[in-house]
């Protein structure tokens, strides 16, 4: 048996996609200007906010592009320590 050494990961950090989101414009914070800008519907984009769906790639990268943040930091990879490899 594998052991889940990931349990309780999350995918995404949803926390700092809403706080990237927050950051913006007001009219770039619109579900219409989101819609036409990355091609993801309201809904869509309402439950990547609240955590009960996650992106695909594509829309992942869209994402990360439209807030400007980098993918390592909103998936929590750039606080982790890689440790040195011999």
């Amino acid at each position: 048996m594998i052991e889940d050494r990931f349990q309780g990961w999350l995918v995404i950090d949803h926390e700092l996609l809403k706080s990237a989101f927050a950051k913006l414009p007001p009219h770039y914070r619109k579900y219409k200007t989101i819609r036409a800008e990355l091609k993801i519907g309201p809904q869509q984009m309402s439950d990547y906010l609240e955590g009960r769906r996650y992106p695909n790639l594509l829309n992942f990268k869209k994402l990360c592009l439209y807030v400007q943040i980098s993918a390592d930091e909103l998936l929590g990879l750039s606080s982790i320590e890689e440790s040195p490899t011999q």
